[in-house]
């Protein structure tokens, strides 16, 4: 099986739409209310939901790990740091990979194409904000970053933690190691 990172592209949003329902299905089961997955994944549905992730796509950086061409099993979206933090310019807004090829290298082969085009914008500070139950936050923990942040998020009314990483040049590099 191979596995293949690329830039999303429009004609991608079936594939991601359905990674990001799977993926809210499983991570976030006994974590997030049931009500408030089954209506992400109604609002996944609608037109103008799908609308605002084409405008992600173009909008933001945003790749797709690919299997065999054919399937997206994966995708990660980054930009510019939304929630104006005063130390940090980029941000990994979100990473999703299915459960079955999850621990392959996938998150950090995708984690590792949003920090490359982070830098190439001139950026060596990232944020990413996590629910802080989040079962998958040991992922953000191995790459070394530090919790500089908490809120509650604004829908779920959960807290969310932000994770710092001060050098993205450094962490490239651990990523590609």
């Amino acid at each position: 099986m191979q596995i293949i990172v690329r830039n999303a592209k429009k004609s991608d949003l079936k594939g991601i739409i359905r990674v990001h329902v799977e993926t809210w299905k499983t991570a976030y089961k006994g974590v997030i209310l049931d009500m408030y997955i089954q209506g992400f994944i109604s609002r996944t549905q609608t037109k103008r939901w799908q609308k605002q992730l084409k405008n992600m796509i173009e909008e933001n950086i945003f790749f797709v790990a690919e299997r065999d061409k054919s399937e997206i099993i994966g995708f990660a979206i980054g930009g510019l740091e939304r929630s104006k933090h005063s130390n940090y310019e980029g941000e990994l807004m979100g990473i999703y990979i299915l459960k079955e090829y999850q621990r392959q290298g996938i998150g950090k082969a995708l984690t590792g194409k949003i920090i490359e085009e982070l830098i190439k914008m001139g950026m060596n500070r990232m944020l990413i904000w996590v629910l802080e139950n989040n079962p998958y936050r040991a992922f953000y923990d191995t790459l070394g970053g530090k919790v500089v942040d908490k809120k509650e998020h604004e829908i779920l009314k959960l807290p969310v933690v932000a994770y710092g990483y001060n050098n993205l040049y450094e962490l490239n590099s651990k990523l590609k190691s």
